[in-house]
């Protein structure tokens, strides 16, 4: 039971980490570009196909990452 806390801490851990890596680059490119080169729905729709492909494509790797 400790090690599936364990694990669980660390994804969750991690995912945080990379959702505030995506969040700072999105600051980064309107910063960069202006407001206007990202548009919401673009935007979105990233978000969602990043979130997708990266639980397809690694299926739960970033638990083992510590």
């Amino acid at each position: 039971m400790l090690d599936m806390k364990k694990e669980l801490f660390t994804f969750l851990s991690n995912f945080i980490v990379f959702l505030f890596l995506f969040v700072a680059l999105v600051f980064c490119y309107t910063y960069f570009f202006g407001v206007a080169y990202l548009e919401k729905h673009i935007l979105v729709a990233t978000f969602f196909d990043t979130v997708l492909s990266v639980y397809h494509n690694f299926n739960g790797f970033f638990i083992f990452l510590f």
